[in-house]
């Protein structure tokens, strides 16, 4: 930044995590089973800011110090049941459903750009209750597998970078949590060996969510409220759940040729993803981009294999994530090539 950094900070952070967990499976029947678990988990956390401001904004004092502790603490129970199918149709059918609570600790704010206020406010812990149905499936012989289910996730503080404007053109990026959401999808995960030589594969996914309600002072709620002249944190913009592009998808292929010295090997695949939000404020979306890899490489006997491997074939510069227009923004690796060699033992 041109004269400077607008501040600095030192900070000291410690973490002491403890985590017990049990689970029992039972078998009602030799195709039906019962499943439940449970785990504890425990953050200590401590931290401690030194901040230091190099510009004179009027935001607080020039230097300040901050110390925070707090402990998180949380009961999560999972509870499954499988359902193995006898039917002809299938050559195996595994059919499943589960219920299970989710925790993410809460934190500190460690990224204070005007002051240490931000510093002062934490964020509490995430929860969520998943439910989730599915079918796992063996057809054609074995020869392919294919693997669905649908889950809703109704989570509860749902943590999000935000991104605040605190004076005109002046912006800090407190973690918030910003409300409940409910996130529900369908996944896809389906591999075919078409012959003995050659695999193909097609995973897909596809996303949808919602807010149930929002902290009237998180970034997205503000960002909702009708456009005020001078006021970028009202953006006059629905509030959506940042990071659920509407799908995405791989389909790619692994071919292995027999060779008088082991094998040569060839595969690639194609990944493509719909727009996205990635900001708390719905205010900076990605659009729908594809990626291509792929890989060659030879075995040699049982043991050796030496692989050459491109990523991002088509070397394009891709922002994945970022907000506001405001440079902060991150590029998915350019073009990259691996030359890999491996022993098995």
């Amino acid at each position: 930044m041109l004269g400077g950094p607008t501040s600095t900070s030192q900070i000291e952070a410690s973490t002491d995590s403890v985590a017990l967990f049990a689970q029992a499976d039972y078998a009602l029947t030799d195709n039906l089973k019962l499943t439940a678990g449970l785990r504890y988990v425990e953050d200590d956390k401590d931290f401690e800011l030194d901040f230091q401001r190099r510009t004179p904004i009027p935001l607080g004092p020039l230097t300040d110090r901050v110390q925070l502790a707090n402990t998180f603490d949380e009961w999560t129970p999972r509870f499954g049941i499988d359902y193995n199918v006898d039917t002809t149709a299938f050559d195996s059918l595994l059919l499943y459903a589960s219920a299970a609570r989710g925790f993410k600790s809460g934190g500190f704010n460690g990224i204070n750009i005007t002051n240490a206020n931000v510093a002062r406010a934490p964020y509490g812990p995430e929860t969520n209750w998943t439910y989730e149905v599915g079918a796992k499936m063996d057809l054609l012989d074995r020869t392919l597998r294919i693997n669905a289910a649908a889950f809703q996730a109704n989570i509860d503080d749902l943590a999000l970078n935000a991104t605040v404007e605190v004076l005109p053109g002046v912006f800090d990026f407190p973690v918030q949590n910003a409300g409940k959401a409910t996130v529900q999808g369908l996944e896809l995960e389906s591999t075919w060996i078409a012959t003995n030589n050659l695999t193909v594969f097609l995973n897909a996914s596809f996303l949808d969510g919602k807010y149930d309600s929002l902290n009237p002072t998180s970034a997205p709620a503000v960002a909702q409220l009708p456009r005020v002249p001078g006021n970028n944190n009202r953006l006059g913009v629905k509030a959506e759940p940042p990071q659920l592009p509407t799908y995405t998808f791989t389909v790619g292929f692994d071919y292995s040729l027999p060779t008088s010295f082991g094998s040569f090997d060839i595969g690639s695949e194609w990944y493509r993803t719909d727009d996205y939000i990635t900001s708390a404020t719905n205010d900076f979306v990605v659009k729908a981009y594809d990626r291509f890899n792929g890989y060659i490489g030879v075995g040699i006997g049982e043991q050796w294999d030496v692989r050459l491997l491109a990523r991002n074939i088509a070397d394009e510069r891709q922002v994945f994530v970022g907000s506001r227009g405001l440079g902060g923004f991150l590029l998915l690796p350019p073009r990259e090539l691996l030359l890999t060699f491996s022993y098995k033992l």
